[in-house]
C-alpha cells in the first residue's frame, strides 16, 4: 500500500528538481521502493521527436542514480495503413530484473496513451542478453502485459492496442 505522505514527498521533490518532466503515477515495485513514474517530452504542441518514462525515487534523484527507463518516438499513420498517432517503443531498461519495473513502465505508458489519445503503442521485440536472455521470454513478458505478438518476416514485433 502506498503512504499518502511519502507520495505527496515524492511528487513534490520530482516537482523542484524535474520542472519540466509530469509525473504519469506513483507505484511501488516488488522491493517496495516507491517510484513516480515520469515522461520527459521534446515536443511541440503536435509533434514529439523523442520522450523517455523513467522511474525515479527518493533515492536515485539524490545521488544521479540510472532508473528503469523506457524511450518513445511520436509516429504518425503506421505501415499496415492504419491512420492515428501511436507511441513507437523504442528501448527498455528495467533495471534489477523480476522487480516488477518493466510492468510498472508499461503501464504508466499505457495510461499516459489512453489519456493523450493515442492509438497504441508498437515496438520491436529484440531480447538485449543482459536481462532477458531468449526472445520466448521477452514475449512472454509483453503477453503478460497485454500486447499483441506480430510476426513480420524474421521480425517480431509487439502491439498493444489503446481502448
Amino acid at each position: 500500500m502506498i503512504n499518502v505522505f511519502e507520495c505527496i514527498r515524492l511528487k513534490y521533490y520530482v516537482k523542484n528538481k524535474l520542472s519540466n518532466e509530469e509525473v504519469v503515477t506513483v507505484q511501488r515495485n516488488k522491493k517496495h521502493v516507491l517510484f513516480a513514474v515520469i515522461i520527459s517530452r521534446e515536443f511541440d504542441n503536435d509533434y514529439i521527436s523523442n520522450g523517455r518514462l523513467e522511474m525515479v525515487s527518493l533515492e536515485s534523484l539524490r545521488n544521479n542514480n540510472i532508473c528503469p527507463s523506457l524511450t518513445i518516438q511520436k509516429k504518425k499513420d503506421d505501415e499496415d495503413g492504419e491512420d492515428g498517432e501511436y507511441l513507437q517503443i523504442n528501448s527498455v531498461y528495467a533495471g534489477e530484473t523480476r522487480q516488477g519495473n518493466g510492468t510498472i513502465l508499461l503501464s504508466a505508458l499505457k495510461e499516459y496513451a489512453k489519456k493523450h489519445g493515442y492509438k497504441y503503442l508498437i515496438g520491436r521485440a529484440v531480447p538485449d542478453g543482459t536481462y532477458i536472455d531468449t526472445l520466448e521470454e521477452l514475449l512472454e513478458f509483453y503477453n503478460k502485459n497485454g500486447f499483441q505478438i506480430i510476426q513480420r518476416g524474421s521480425s517480431t514485433y509487439i502491439k498493444f492496442d489503446i481502448s
